[in-house]
Protein backbone atom coordinates (compact mmCIF):
# COMPACT_ATOMS: atom_id res chain seq x y z
CA UNK A 1 0.00 0.00 0.00
CA UNK A 2 1.15 3.53 -0.76
CA UNK A 3 -0.06 5.03 2.50
CA UNK A 4 0.06 3.22 5.82
CA UNK A 5 -2.46 4.50 8.36
CA UNK A 6 -0.86 5.91 11.47
CA UNK A 7 2.52 5.39 9.90
CA UNK A 8 2.78 7.12 7.67
CA UNK A 9 -24.03 41.60 -17.03
CA UNK A 10 -26.73 40.51 -17.59
CA UNK A 11 -28.70 37.34 -18.03
CA UNK A 12 -27.67 37.09 -21.67
CA UNK A 13 -27.99 34.62 -24.48
CA UNK A 14 -24.72 33.06 -23.34
CA UNK A 15 -26.87 30.36 -21.76
CA UNK A 16 -27.30 29.16 -25.32
CA UNK A 17 -23.49 28.83 -25.57
CA UNK A 18 -23.24 26.86 -22.39
CA UNK A 19 -20.31 24.43 -22.15
CA UNK A 20 -20.80 21.10 -20.41
CA UNK A 21 -17.26 19.70 -20.55
CA UNK A 22 -14.64 22.18 -19.34
CA UNK A 23 -11.06 21.41 -20.26
CA UNK A 24 -8.33 22.92 -18.06
CA UNK A 25 -8.20 26.53 -19.20
CA UNK A 26 -6.80 29.55 -17.32
CA UNK A 27 -9.51 31.71 -18.94
CA UNK A 28 -12.23 29.73 -17.15
CA UNK A 29 -13.46 30.53 -13.64
CA UNK A 30 -15.37 27.58 -12.21
CA UNK A 31 -18.00 27.06 -9.52
CA UNK A 32 -18.86 30.62 -8.49
CA UNK A 33 -21.77 30.33 -6.04
CA UNK A 34 -24.49 32.93 -6.68
CA UNK A 35 -27.47 33.78 -4.51
CA UNK A 36 -29.80 36.76 -5.02
CA UNK A 37 -33.35 37.90 -4.28
CA UNK A 38 -35.59 40.12 -6.39
CA UNK A 39 -39.16 41.26 -6.83
CA UNK A 40 -39.64 38.44 -9.35
CA UNK A 41 -37.92 35.16 -10.20
CA UNK A 42 -36.44 36.69 -13.38
CA UNK A 43 -35.07 39.69 -11.48
CA UNK A 44 -33.49 37.40 -8.86
CA UNK A 45 -31.86 35.30 -11.60
CA UNK A 46 -30.61 38.37 -13.47
CA UNK A 47 -29.10 39.90 -10.32
CA UNK A 48 -27.45 36.59 -9.36
CA UNK A 49 -25.87 36.10 -12.78
CA UNK A 50 -24.68 39.69 -12.99
CA UNK A 51 -22.99 39.25 -9.61
CA UNK A 52 -21.42 35.96 -10.72
CA UNK A 53 -20.12 37.44 -13.97
CA UNK A 54 -18.55 40.40 -12.19
CA UNK A 55 -16.92 38.28 -9.48
CA UNK A 56 -15.61 35.81 -12.06
CA UNK A 57 -14.10 38.60 -14.17
CA UNK A 58 -12.32 40.07 -11.13
CA UNK A 59 -10.98 36.63 -10.15
CA UNK A 60 -9.73 36.13 -13.70
CA UNK A 61 -7.86 39.44 -13.69
CA UNK A 62 -6.23 38.49 -10.38
CA UNK A 63 -5.23 35.12 -11.88
CA UNK A 64 -3.72 36.51 -15.08
CA UNK A 65 -1.87 39.54 -13.65
CA UNK A 66 0.63 40.12 -10.86
CA UNK A 67 -0.51 41.77 -7.64
CA UNK A 68 2.38 44.26 -7.76
CA UNK A 69 1.44 45.27 -11.33
CA UNK A 70 -2.18 45.88 -10.30
CA UNK A 71 -0.95 48.00 -7.39
CA UNK A 72 1.31 50.05 -9.69
CA UNK A 73 -1.38 50.46 -12.40
CA UNK A 74 -4.75 50.36 -10.63
CA UNK A 75 -7.53 49.81 -13.16
CA UNK A 76 -10.97 51.37 -12.68
CA UNK A 77 -13.46 48.97 -11.04
CA UNK A 78 -15.04 46.56 -13.47
CA UNK A 79 -18.71 47.07 -14.27
CA UNK A 80 -21.24 44.44 -15.30
CA UNK A 81 -21.26 45.52 -18.96
CA UNK A 82 -17.48 45.22 -19.32
CA UNK A 83 -17.41 41.83 -17.57
CA UNK A 84 -20.22 40.52 -19.80
CA UNK A 85 -18.46 41.69 -22.96
CA UNK A 86 -15.49 39.41 -22.22
CA UNK A 87 -17.54 36.24 -21.70
CA UNK A 88 -17.62 33.53 -24.35
CA UNK A 89 -19.65 30.82 -22.55
CA UNK A 90 -21.50 30.22 -19.31
CA UNK A 91 -22.73 27.10 -17.54
CA UNK A 92 -24.93 26.77 -14.45
CA UNK A 93 -25.13 23.83 -12.03
CA UNK A 94 -27.14 23.17 -8.87
CA UNK A 95 -29.87 25.67 -9.79
CA UNK A 96 -32.52 26.36 -7.17
CA UNK A 97 -35.17 29.00 -7.46
CA UNK A 98 -38.35 30.30 -5.91
CA UNK A 99 -40.68 33.13 -6.78
CA UNK A 100 -38.16 35.69 -5.43
CA UNK A 101 -34.81 33.91 -4.96
CA UNK A 102 -32.23 32.30 -7.25
CA UNK A 103 -29.20 30.15 -6.33
CA UNK A 104 -26.66 28.24 -8.40
CA UNK A 105 -23.03 27.51 -9.19
CA UNK A 106 -21.76 29.35 -12.27
CA UNK A 107 -18.78 28.45 -14.47
CA UNK A 108 -17.71 31.13 -16.95
CA UNK A 109 -15.25 30.97 -19.85
CA UNK A 110 -13.80 34.25 -21.11
CA UNK A 111 -12.53 35.34 -24.55
CA UNK A 112 -8.69 35.43 -24.34
CA UNK A 113 -8.41 38.22 -26.94
CA UNK A 114 -10.98 40.44 -25.22
CA UNK A 115 -9.40 39.89 -21.83
CA UNK A 116 -5.97 40.73 -23.24
CA UNK A 117 -7.37 43.87 -24.87
CA UNK A 118 -8.85 45.00 -21.54
CA UNK A 119 -5.56 44.38 -19.71
CA UNK A 120 -3.51 46.18 -22.35
CA UNK A 121 -5.82 49.19 -22.10
CA UNK A 122 -5.03 49.28 -18.38
CA UNK A 123 -1.25 48.74 -18.80
CA UNK A 124 -1.30 45.28 -17.23
CA UNK A 125 0.82 42.35 -18.44
CA UNK A 126 -1.15 39.15 -18.99
CA UNK A 127 0.23 35.77 -17.91
CA UNK A 128 -1.79 33.00 -19.51
CA UNK A 129 0.72 30.16 -20.03
CA UNK A 130 0.10 27.68 -17.17
CA UNK A 131 2.76 25.71 -15.35
CA UNK A 132 2.95 21.94 -15.56
CA UNK A 133 0.34 20.12 -13.51
CA UNK A 134 0.67 19.74 -9.74
CA UNK A 135 -0.65 16.69 -7.91
CA UNK A 136 -1.86 17.72 -4.44
CA UNK A 137 -2.16 15.39 -1.46
CA UNK A 138 -4.22 16.89 1.41
CA UNK A 139 -3.58 15.69 4.97
CA UNK A 140 -5.37 16.86 8.11
CA UNK A 141 -3.53 16.88 11.44
CA UNK A 142 -5.89 16.65 14.39
CA UNK A 143 -8.70 14.63 15.91
CA UNK A 144 -11.68 16.83 14.96
CA UNK A 145 -14.54 14.62 13.75
CA UNK A 146 -14.73 14.42 9.95
CA UNK A 147 -12.29 17.34 9.55
CA UNK A 148 -10.11 15.25 7.22
CA UNK A 149 -13.10 14.63 4.95
CA UNK A 150 -13.88 18.36 4.86
CA UNK A 151 -10.22 19.14 4.16
CA UNK A 152 -10.17 16.69 1.26
CA UNK A 153 -13.44 18.08 -0.15
CA UNK A 154 -12.09 21.64 0.07
CA UNK A 155 -9.43 20.82 -2.52
CA UNK A 156 -12.02 19.37 -4.91
CA UNK A 157 -12.88 22.93 -6.01
CA UNK A 158 -13.03 22.57 -9.83
CA UNK A 159 -11.56 26.04 -10.29
CA UNK A 160 -8.14 24.84 -9.10
CA UNK A 161 -7.81 22.72 -12.25
CA UNK A 162 -7.97 25.98 -14.26
CA UNK A 163 -5.37 27.82 -12.16
CA UNK A 164 -2.13 29.06 -13.71
CA UNK A 165 -0.65 26.31 -11.56
CA UNK A 166 -3.24 23.60 -12.38
CA UNK A 167 -3.95 21.26 -9.49
CA UNK A 168 -5.24 17.69 -9.51
CA UNK A 169 -6.14 16.19 -6.15
CA UNK A 170 -4.52 12.90 -5.18
CA UNK A 171 -5.91 10.09 -3.03
CA UNK A 172 -7.75 10.61 0.24
CA UNK A 173 -5.46 10.15 3.25
CA UNK A 174 -6.94 9.56 6.74
CA UNK A 175 -6.07 12.12 9.41
CA UNK A 176 -2.67 11.89 11.09
CA UNK A 177 -1.31 9.37 8.56
CA UNK A 178 2.46 9.50 8.22
CA UNK A 179 3.61 10.02 4.65
CA UNK A 180 7.23 9.82 3.55
CA UNK A 181 8.88 11.69 0.71
CA UNK A 182 9.38 8.32 -0.96
CA UNK A 183 5.59 7.77 -0.88
CA UNK A 184 5.00 11.09 -2.62
CA UNK A 185 7.72 10.49 -5.24
CA UNK A 186 6.23 7.06 -6.01
CA UNK A 187 2.77 8.59 -6.34
CA UNK A 188 4.09 11.34 -8.61
CA UNK A 189 5.72 8.80 -10.91
CA UNK A 190 2.51 6.78 -11.07
CA UNK A 191 0.55 9.91 -12.03
CA UNK A 192 3.27 11.16 -14.45
CA UNK A 193 3.70 14.57 -12.80
CA UNK A 194 6.86 16.47 -11.96
CA UNK A 195 5.66 18.00 -8.69
CA UNK A 196 3.59 16.72 -5.78
CA UNK A 197 2.19 19.25 -3.32
CA UNK A 198 1.74 18.12 0.28
CA UNK A 199 -0.96 20.26 1.97
CA UNK A 200 -1.04 19.80 5.74
CA UNK A 201 -3.94 21.51 7.49
CA UNK A 202 -4.72 21.92 11.17
CA UNK A 203 -7.05 23.85 13.46
CA UNK A 204 -5.51 26.79 15.37
CA UNK A 205 -6.22 27.57 19.02
CA UNK A 206 -8.29 30.56 17.84
CA UNK A 207 -10.50 28.34 15.68
CA UNK A 208 -8.89 29.29 12.36
CA UNK A 209 -7.04 27.10 9.87
CA UNK A 210 -3.29 26.83 9.25
CA UNK A 211 -1.94 25.28 6.05
CA UNK A 212 1.67 24.22 5.48
CA UNK A 213 2.40 23.67 1.79
CA UNK A 214 5.41 21.63 0.65
CA UNK A 215 6.48 20.75 -2.88
CA UNK A 216 8.21 17.45 -3.64
CA UNK A 217 10.22 17.30 -6.88
CA UNK A 218 9.52 13.85 -8.31
CA UNK A 219 12.75 13.80 -10.33
CA UNK A 220 15.17 14.62 -7.51
CA UNK A 221 13.10 13.75 -4.44
CA UNK A 222 13.93 17.18 -3.01
CA UNK A 223 11.47 19.10 -0.84
CA UNK A 224 10.73 22.83 -0.78
CA UNK A 225 8.51 24.65 1.69
CA UNK A 226 6.12 26.96 -0.16
CA UNK A 227 4.93 28.74 2.94
CA UNK A 228 2.42 28.73 5.79
CA UNK A 229 -1.03 30.19 5.23
CA UNK A 230 -3.70 31.19 7.73
CA UNK A 231 -7.39 31.94 7.29
CA UNK A 232 -10.69 31.66 9.12
CA UNK A 233 -11.89 28.62 7.20
CA UNK A 234 -10.73 25.84 4.88
CA UNK A 235 -11.86 27.29 1.52
CA UNK A 236 -10.14 30.63 2.16
CA UNK A 237 -6.84 29.13 3.27
CA UNK A 238 -6.81 26.83 0.22
CA UNK A 239 -7.51 29.70 -2.19
CA UNK A 240 -4.80 31.77 -0.47
CA UNK A 241 -2.26 29.02 -1.10
CA UNK A 242 -3.27 28.58 -4.75
CA UNK A 243 -3.02 32.35 -5.31
CA UNK A 244 0.48 32.35 -3.80
CA UNK A 245 1.49 29.49 -6.12
CA UNK A 246 0.20 31.48 -9.09
CA UNK A 247 2.04 34.64 -8.02
CA UNK A 248 5.31 32.71 -7.72
CA UNK A 249 4.77 31.19 -11.16
CA UNK A 250 4.05 34.58 -12.77
CA UNK A 251 7.19 36.12 -11.31
CA UNK A 252 9.33 33.16 -12.39
CA UNK A 253 7.74 33.25 -15.81
CA UNK A 254 8.60 36.92 -16.24
CA UNK A 255 12.25 36.27 -15.44
CA UNK A 256 12.54 33.21 -17.65
CA UNK A 257 10.76 34.81 -20.61
CA UNK A 258 13.30 37.63 -20.57
CA UNK A 259 16.02 34.99 -20.92
CA UNK A 260 14.28 32.85 -23.56
CA UNK A 261 16.44 30.94 -26.03
CA UNK A 262 15.61 30.21 -29.69
CA UNK A 263 16.97 27.11 -31.43
CA UNK A 264 16.14 24.91 -34.44
CA UNK A 265 14.34 21.66 -33.60
CA UNK A 266 13.79 18.44 -35.54
CA UNK A 267 10.65 16.46 -34.66
CA UNK A 268 10.49 12.77 -35.61
CA UNK A 269 7.29 10.68 -35.83
CA UNK A 270 5.85 7.72 -37.73
CA UNK A 271 2.25 8.83 -38.32
CA UNK A 272 0.10 11.90 -38.61
CA UNK A 273 -1.62 11.04 -35.31
CA UNK A 274 1.75 10.86 -33.55
CA UNK A 275 2.64 14.29 -34.96
CA UNK A 276 -0.64 15.72 -33.68
CA UNK A 277 0.03 14.24 -30.24
CA UNK A 278 3.54 15.75 -30.14
CA UNK A 279 2.20 19.15 -31.19
CA UNK A 280 -0.47 18.99 -28.49
CA UNK A 281 2.13 18.22 -25.81
CA UNK A 282 4.38 21.05 -27.04
CA UNK A 283 1.46 23.50 -27.04
CA UNK A 284 0.84 22.70 -23.38
CA UNK A 285 4.44 22.63 -22.19
CA UNK A 286 5.00 25.34 -19.60
CA UNK A 287 8.60 26.06 -20.66
CA UNK A 288 7.90 26.47 -24.38
CA UNK A 289 7.26 30.05 -25.46
CA UNK A 290 6.69 29.43 -29.17
CA UNK A 291 7.20 26.52 -31.57
CA UNK A 292 7.08 27.72 -35.17
CA UNK A 293 6.62 25.14 -37.91
CA UNK A 294 9.12 25.66 -40.76
CA UNK A 295 8.74 22.47 -42.80
CA UNK A 296 6.56 19.35 -42.58
CA UNK A 297 7.09 15.89 -44.08
CA UNK A 298 5.50 12.46 -43.68
CA UNK A 299 7.93 11.37 -40.95
CA UNK A 300 9.38 14.59 -39.56
CA UNK A 301 9.14 18.33 -39.11
CA UNK A 302 11.56 21.22 -38.82
CA UNK A 303 10.63 23.84 -36.23
CA UNK A 304 12.04 26.92 -34.55
CA UNK A 305 11.74 26.45 -30.80
CA UNK A 306 11.79 29.26 -28.26
CA UNK A 307 11.96 28.03 -24.66
CA UNK A 308 12.60 29.52 -21.24
CA UNK A 309 14.64 28.13 -18.39
CA UNK A 310 17.23 25.36 -18.62
CA UNK A 311 17.06 22.91 -21.51
CA UNK A 312 17.31 20.07 -18.96
CA UNK A 313 14.14 21.36 -17.29
CA UNK A 314 12.28 21.36 -20.59
CA UNK A 315 13.55 17.84 -21.30
CA UNK A 316 12.26 16.63 -17.91
CA UNK A 317 8.84 18.18 -18.47
CA UNK A 318 8.51 16.61 -21.93
CA UNK A 319 9.78 13.28 -20.59
CA UNK A 320 6.95 13.16 -18.05
CA UNK A 321 4.55 13.61 -20.97
CA UNK A 322 6.05 10.79 -23.01
CA UNK A 323 8.51 12.64 -25.26
CA UNK A 324 12.30 12.48 -25.52
CA UNK A 325 14.32 15.64 -26.19
CA UNK A 326 17.93 14.91 -27.15
CA UNK A 327 20.93 16.83 -28.39
CA UNK A 328 22.48 15.23 -31.47
CA UNK A 329 26.03 16.42 -32.34
CA UNK A 330 25.15 16.63 -36.05
CA UNK A 331 21.43 17.35 -36.25
CA UNK A 332 20.98 19.43 -33.11
CA UNK A 333 17.87 19.21 -30.95
CA UNK A 334 15.64 16.20 -31.75
CA UNK A 335 12.20 15.58 -30.28
CA UNK A 336 10.39 12.25 -30.57
CA UNK A 337 7.94 10.00 -28.79
CA UNK A 338 9.52 7.76 -26.21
Amino acid sequence: MLFHHRFFVFFIVLLGLSVKAWAADPFTIAAITVDAEGETAIEAQTLALQDGQLRAANLLIERLTRAQDRAANPAPPLDVETAASMIRALDIANERRSSRRYLGDVTIAFHPARVQQYLQQNNLTMFSNPSSEYLLVPLWQGSEADADNLWYQTWQNPDYAHALTPITVGPYVPADTRISTENLVELGRERRVQNVLFATGRLTSQGGITLDLTNVDVTSGGQQSLGRFNANDMPNVARQAVSALEENWKSARLTRTAQAITRPLTVLYSSHQEWLNIRNIMNNASNIETARLDALARDGALMTLTYSGELSGLARELSFKGLTLEQDPTTGLILSSR
